[in-house]
């Protein structure tokens, strides 16, 4: 057996030996270094949101509609997000322009309106409302709140909110004839001599209408009635449903200051009536136009460009 203290021991200098130790540490600290530097760019990138968010807030309360679109244009979809919810609230506190909340939601996406109308919208008490036909489904029939951001619910009492009825958000008010004092509504006969009013059915409800200043519908309506939107004077943003598959007749005549369209839906189409063209004494009888007309955009004369190309594209004819 061979003795084990016969054997030469190797001598690993220490210089060596350190070198492999400080080796080590350098792999250690190296791969330790990947981790830090991953964790500290998610740590900068939050950092920075942090500060963007606290200067937007600063600019929504101070109503600085440059820094808010300077700070906007680079943000993360969250942080916008972040920021219309901000503003809303402001709002809703009395304490932010409808100027400035306009601009921040103008910086969201399509997806805004869904977050806002599934968790944000007025309370019901500011509409008038009923089942529609097939009683799975309430009909928003009126509006009587306070105006400036209004934000129709998906839900009311559990049921979603599928229809817009005719003329429910009109501003327009009834007429009175200055030699008999009748009062009677501002409309058009189509084809056929069918009457569509245009008007609110109450003054009240029309001068709670021309109070709007954005209008959010939420996806779940499938139906809107004719004149629904019709002049309402402080409209500057309307979102329509993304399920929307027809624009009613008339649906925004008169909106003089509206100025964004959102959620333009794809394959939309127009209802169109042939218009009355004058009334034949002879015949005693109304003789029409040629042309089926929709008159869904009639005066809406701040549209952008785009929004009004599209609209030509999926049939629209009648002018802004």
């Amino acid at each position: 057996m061979k003795n084990i203290h016969n054997v030469p021991l190797v001598r690993v200098p220490l210089v060596r030996i350190f070198g492999i130790i400080a080796l080590v540490a350098l792999i250690g600290f190296t791969l330790a270094g990947c981790e830090s530097r991953e964790q500290r760019a998610e740590r900068e990138r939050i950092e920075a949101e942090q500060r963007a968010l606290a200067e937007i807030e600063e600019a929504i309360q101070n109503g600085d509609l440059s820094v808010i679109e300077e700070k906007l244009s680079t943000a993360s979809p969250e942080l916008v997000e972040t920021a219309v919810l901000m503003a809303l609230d402001l709002v809703n506190d009395g304490r932010g322009a409808f100027e400035v909340f306009n601009a921040i939601y103008s910086a969201g996406s399509p997806d805004i309106a869904a977050v806002l109308t599934q968790s944000h919208g007025n309370p019901s008490g500011d509409f008038g409302f009923a089942f529609n036909s097939a009683g799975d489904g309430v009909v928003i029939n009126y509006y009587n709140g306070n105006g400036g951001v209004v934000i129709i619910p998906a839900e009311i009492d559990g049921y979603p909110v599928v229809e817009i009825a005719a003329r429910a958000f009109s501003g327009a008010l009834m007429e009175t004839n200055t030699r008999t004092g009748a009062r009677r509504h501002v409309g058009r006969n189509v084809q056929g001599n069918r009457f569509i009013q245009a008007t609110n059915p109450s003054d009240r409800n029309a001068r709670a209408s021309r109070l709007i200043t954005t209008l959010i519908i939420p996806d779940t309506v499938t139906t809107i009635g004719h004149y629904a939107f019709n002049n309402m004077t402080e409209l500057r943003s309307l979102t329509l449903s993304r399920n929307l598959a027809l624009i009613p007749f008339g649906m925004s005549n008169g909106n003089a200051n509206l100025a964004e369209l959102k959620n333009i839906p794809p394959n939309v189409s127009f209802e169109t009536y042939r218009l009355q063209d004058r009334f034949n004494p002879i015949a005693d009888n109304y003789t029409y136009t040629n042309v089926a007309h929709s008159r869904a955009f009639i005066n809406n004369g701040k549209l952008p460009l785009p929004v009004r190309r599209q609209l030509e594209e999926a049939g629209y004819r009648d002018g802004f």
